[in-house]
């Protein structure tokens, strides 16, 4: 049996602390893209694969 991932987004900004899932990494650097820009400062975003819950 395969394992299913998704891509995980965390945020490290103080007013905007969170974590979210996407189905694809093209999902979640899009969002990144559209919310945080097209360049965030280092270690303010994670993006990350992970075993789907």
């Amino acid at each position: 049996m395969t394992k299913r991932t998704e891509w995980k987004v965390v945020t490290h900004i103080p007013w905007f602390n969170h974590s979210m899932r996407f189905d694809t990494e093209d999902e979640a650097r899009t969002w990144v893209l559209n919310v945080i820009g097209p360049n965030p400062k280092p270690g303010t975003v994670t993006v990350e694969e992970v075993e789907a819950k």
